[in-house]
């Protein structure tokens, strides 16, 4: 059923997220596993196709520290890749290289499953352009959900205002916390 995909998916993206941006920043040496042989990478304009050169790619780059801001995931629909188990996932977060400003970037891969792994076929990453010089600011909201029988209750929500100084450096601030709940629109 729809319902047991889109959980599948989220969980699945949120464990493959944590792995690859774990591996991005400390074990760059096995990126090449988390890739099929014809992958592609798309880093911000510029191309580079199979595994084994994605990870030499990524290696020539500096040391980095990735935070997650957001993450989505979507199952992509049998019938558009013949019944092979394959999920978009999107991520927006702040990634700070050695010796270099803090920027936000937005990441979108198609991963698929090969034999009892989930693997990259596709790897977008663009940096976000900051329109302003001294100070950027942007608000997301974090959600803690009890899953039950009835649907999904959201127990708390809380805004979260992100800031970037003038030195690139990220600082949090929690704005307000509400309680609320809702009907899970996917029961009927």
């Amino acid at each position: 059923d729809k319902r047991v995909l889109i959980d599948e998916a989220c969980s699945t993206a949120q464990e493959f997220t944590k792995l690859y941006y774990d591996c991005l920043d400390k074990k760059r040496n096995l990126l090449s596993k988390l890739y099929m042989e014809t992958a592609v990478l798309i880093w911000n304009g510029s191309s580079v196709s199979g595994n084994q050169e994605i990870q030499s790619f990524l290696e020539k780059l500096p040391a980095s520290d990735h935070q997650i801001v957001s993450l989505d995931a979507q199952p992509i629909h049998e019938e558009a890749i013949k019944g092979q188990s394959t999920i978009m996932v999107t991520v927006a977060g702040i990634v700070r290289f050695e010796k270099k400003p803090s920027q936000p970037f937005c990441q979108n891969f198609l991963i698929t499953a090969q034999d009892t792994k989930w693997k990259v076929v596709s790897d977008d990453l663009r940096f976000q352009q900051i329109a302003c010089t001294s100070k950027l600011s942007w608000f997301t909201n974090c959600l803690l959900v009890l899953k039950n029988k009835s649907g999904f209750k959201v127990l708390r929500k809380k805004r979260k205002r992100h800031m970037l100084n003038s030195t690139g450096g990220p600082t949090l601030q929690i704005e307000t916390q509400i309680k609320m709940s809702f009907h899970n629109p996917l029961e009927r």
